[in-house]
C-alpha cells in the first residue's frame, strides 16, 4: 500500500468564518486519523489549491511537498487528494486518482447526487473497498503502470486462453449482452471490454483475493459481494465518459460488434481529460451479471432487461456452464511454477493499448538487482511521460544499466544482469550500456516483444 492519504472534501460546507473543516470532509483515509489531524490537511490542502488555482486560472493537479506529493482533482466545489511518497511517478498518482473517482462514478453516479442517496457511512464503505481494489494484489511495477492485473500465461496451455474466449463469444449470442471477462482469482483470464471498463467490473472479484486486509470484514466478502450484485440494477451506471480519456478504438483487439454496443453506451463525441468523468450527465444504467464457479468468474455487462429475461438468462447460463467448470478444473490443476532464480537479464513490456505488462520480476522476491531495475523504470517512465519526443533512454549506476524505449503503442525496459565491463564515467563508444538496446531486441524475441 504506497498511498498515504486519500480524502473527499466539499468546500461548499464551509463557507463562513464559524463553519467546522469536519464538516466538509466526505471521506478520509486512514479512516483512523485523528479528526484535528483531518481538519488540519484538508482545511491547509484546500486553501492552496484554491490560492493557486486562481493564480495562475487552472486547476491544480499536482502539489509536491518535502517528503510526499499530493495529486488532486477540483470539480464543482469537491477537493480529491491523494498522497503518496515522493518516489512514485507523478503520472502514476495521477493516474491511480482519476481511476478512483471513475470507479466511485461508476458504480455510484455522480458523487454529490451519491452523497444525497446514501449515508457517509455506506459510501466510505465502497470508498475503501475501491481503493483497496487498486492497490492490492500487485507488484510494485504494476502500480507504476496502472495496469490491469492478468494471469500468467507463461505456464498456461494457449487452448484455455482461447476456450475462454470462445466462452465470451457465446454468451454474446444473447442480444442482450454487450460485453464480458472472465476472471481467475482476481486476474484476467480474457476480456472483450477495453481495459477502463474492465478495471471496473473487477472491483469486487479482485478483493476477494487480495493480499492486503483493507478491510476488517473478509471473511464475510462473499455475502458482501451477493448483496452488492442485487442492487446492481439500481446503483449501477456507466457514464458517457471513460476512466482514462481513451477512446473505445484504441481497442484494437475486439470485434467491430462489441466495439459500436460499447462506444454507443460509454464513449463521449470527444475525447475528455480523466477528471471529466466526473459531469453529472449522460447516465447510461446497465447491469454487471456474475456467475461465479469456484474461483472462477464470469463476468458479464448487459442491458437492464436482461434481469427480468428469463430465457435470455437461462441461455447465458447454459450455454456457458459445462465449459466454465471445464476451464476452472483446468486452470486449478494448472501449476503456476515455482519462482526461480534471476536469470541474466530483467525486463518490463507494458502494452499501452491493452493496458497489460509482462515481465520476470513477478514470481519471486524482489532482490537488490530488481530494486534497482524497479527504480530505474519509474525514473524513465517518468520522463517518457513528461517529454513527447523522448524514445529511448539508458540510466545506469557503478553496477547496472536499464535501457527504456517507447513508441505510441508500448514501453519496454531492459536490464542485462552482471557488471558491465565499462560502466562508469563519461560515455564513449566502447561503454558497454550502448550494447543494450540490441541485446534487448535479441533477448525479448523469445518473449513475443519486437523492438524492431
Amino acid at each position: 500500500m504506497w498511498c498515504s492519504f486519500f480524502f473527499l472534501y466539499d468546500s461548499s460546507k464551509v463557507q463562513e468564518e464559524g463553519d467546522l473543516t469536519r464538516d466538509g470532509i466526505y471521506y478520509f483515509s486512514p479512516e483512523d486519523t485523528p479528526i484535528d489531524q483531518q481538519e488540519l490537511l484538508c482545511g491547509q490542502l484546500a486553501g492552496v489549491c484554491r490560492c493557486v488555482s486562481e493564480l495562475s486560472s487552472s486547476p491544480v493537479r499536482l502539489l509536491h511537498l518535502r517528503k510526499s506529493k499530493y495529486a488532486v482533482r477540483m470539480k464543482d466545489k469537491f477537493l480529491w487528494a491523494l498522497s503518496c511518497v515522493v518516489d512514485i511517478p507523478d503520472v502514476s498518482v495521477c493516474d491511480l486518482l482519476d481511476q478512483l473517482i471513475a470507479l466511485f462514478c461508476f458504480y455510484n453516479g455522480p458523487v454529490r447526487q451519491s452523497y444525497q442517496l446514501y449515508s457517509k457511512e455506506e459510501l466510505a464503505l465502497r470508498w475503501a473497498r475501491y481503493l483497496c481494489h487498486l492497490q492490492g494484489g500487485s507488484t510494485e511495477l504494476h502500480h507504476i503502470f496502472s495496469c490491469l492485473r492478468t494471469i500468467d500465461s507463461t505456464h498456461i496451455d494457449p487452448l484455455l486462453l482461447l476456450k475462454a474466449a470462445l466462452i465470451l463469444q457465446a454468451c454474446q449470442r444473447c442480444p442482450l449482452v454487450l460485453a464480458g471477462c472472465i476472471l481467475y482469482r482476481g486476474r484476467v483470464v480474457s476480456t472483450q471490454m477495453p481495459p477502463a471498463l474492465t478495471v471496473k467490473v473487477m472491483v469486487y472479484e479482485t478483493q476477494t483475493y487480495s493480499q492486503s486486509n483493507c478491510l476488517d470484514n473478509h471473511s464475510d466478502l462473499d455475502n458482501q459481494i451477493k448483496s452488492e450484485e442485487n442492487k446492481l440494477d439500481a446503483n449501477n451506471h456507466v457514464t458517457n465518459k471513460n476512466g482514462n480519456g481513451e477512446t473505445e478504438e484504441e481497442a484494437k483487439t475486439k470485434s467491430k460488434q462489441i466495439n459500436r454496443k460499447l462506444k454507443e453506451k460509454n464513449e463521449p463525441t470527444n475525447t475528455p481529460s480523466p477528471h471529466e468523468t466526473l459531469a453529472d450527465t449522460s447516465l447510461v444504467p446497465l447491469v454487471l451479471y456474475q456467475h461465479r464457479v469456484k474461483g472462477l468468474v464470469l463476468a458479464l455487462l448487459v442491458e437492464p432487461e436482461f434481469i427480468t429475461d428469463h430465457s435470455a438468462r437461462e441461455e447465458v447460463h447454459h450455454s456457458s456452464l459445462a465449459s466454465l467448470n471445464g476451464l476452472e478444473a483446468h486452470l486449478r490443476n494448472t501449476s503456476p511454477g515455482t519462482p526461480g532464480l534471476p536469470g541474466p537479464y530483467t525486463f518490463a513490456h507494458y502494452d499501452c493499448i491493452q493496458n497489460t505488462l509482462t515481465t520476470n520480476v513477478c514470481g519471486r522476491s524482489v532482490g537488490p538487482q530488481d530494486q534497482a531495475f524497479v527504480k530505474a523504470t519509474k525514473l524513465v517512465h517518468s520522463h517518457f511521460s513528461r517529454l513527447d519526443t523522448l524514445q529511448e533512454a539508458i540510466v545506469r549506476n557503478a553496477s547496472s544499466a536499464v535501457y527504456g524505449t517507447r513508441t505510441t503503442a508500448q514501453e519496454t525496459y531492459f536490464l542485462q544482469q552482471g557488471t558491465p565491463v565499462r560502466n562508469s564515467g563519461s560515455p564513449d563508444p566502447q561503454d558497454s550500456a550502448f550494447s543494450l538496446p540490441r541485446k534487448a531486441r535479441l533477448r525479448l524475441l523469445k518473449h513475443g516483444v519486437n523492438l524492431l
